[in-house]
C-alpha cells in the first residue's frame, strides 16, 4: 500500500484551489439545503448523474443560468 505524504498533498491542494480561484471559482459559506433541494441532490446522486455532490450542484447552477440565458459557461466559449 502506498503511503500518502499529507504535507505534499496539502501543498498540492492549496495550489489547486488558488489556481481555480484565480479562474473564477469561489468558496460558499456553509448552510442548510431545503428538504426539496436535498431530495433532488440525493436523486441525482442515486441516478449517477454526477461524480460528486459538488459536481451535481455545479452542473445544476450552470444549466439553470443557461436555460434562462443569463450566462454562457466558460467551457463552451469559442475563441
Amino acid at each position: 500500500m502506498r503511503k500518502i505524504d499529507l504535507a505534499k498533498q496539502a501543498v498540492w491542494s492549496r495550489a489547486n484551489e488558488k489556481s481555480r480561484i484565480e479562474k473564477g471559482a469561489r468558496y460558499l459559506p456553509g448552510g442548510l439545503m431545503t428538504p426539496a433541494a436535498a431530495a433532488a441532490l440525493d436523486a441525482l446522486m442515486a441516478a449517477g448523474a454526477a461524480s460528486s455532490k459538488t459536481a451535481a450542484i455545479n452542473a445544476a447552477l450552470v444549466e439553470a443560468a443557461a436555460r434562462r440565458g443569463l450566462n454562457k459557461p466558460a467551457h463552451f466559449e469559442t475563441k
